[in-house]
């Protein structure tokens, strides 16, 4: 009986620490979040630009990184190898991850999803009037 309940202890204690070190490594640092901004419908002015911030679950605290003036709206964010993609309305943004410094800029009018593949950035695009490109 001594054995059996020996076994069982040195089970749970293995079982606490593969789960403790499980949610070690699945913890959630940041963030991104993807802010549409605000359109005025009769005049079609932005209100409030389209923007991209990070959110801190930790600390609970929230800080916009770039507002994206002239876009109407945010399409999709990507994070690869250190850097992170942001889609808006008529560009492609790379900012570093760790510092949100501006690391390179496209402009492509209609830039709706982005995907990441073997070093490259995919991006489709839509609602694109081809004579005003």
């Amino acid at each position: 009986m001594n054995r059996i309940f020996s076994i069982l202890i040195v089970v749970i204690a293995w079982s606490w620490v593969s789960m403790s070190t499980i949610s070690q490594e699945d913890y959630i640092n940041a963030v991104w979040v993807l802010n549409e901004g605000m359109q005025d419908w009769d005049t079609g002015e932005m209100v409030e630009f389209a923007s991209i911030g990070v959110y801190d679950p930790f600390l609970q605290t929230f800080y916009q990184v770039m507002e994206f003036e002239g876009a109407s709206f945010t399409t999709d964010v990507i994070i690869a190898e250190g850097s992170v993609f942001i889609g808006a309305d008529n560009k492609i943004v790379k900012l570093n991850l760790d510092t949100y410094e501006i690391e390179a800029e496209v402009n492509i009018e209609g830039v709706r999803k982005l995907a990441y593949y073997d070093g490259m950035i995919y991006v489709t695009r839509g609602d694109v009037d081809e004579e005003d490109v």
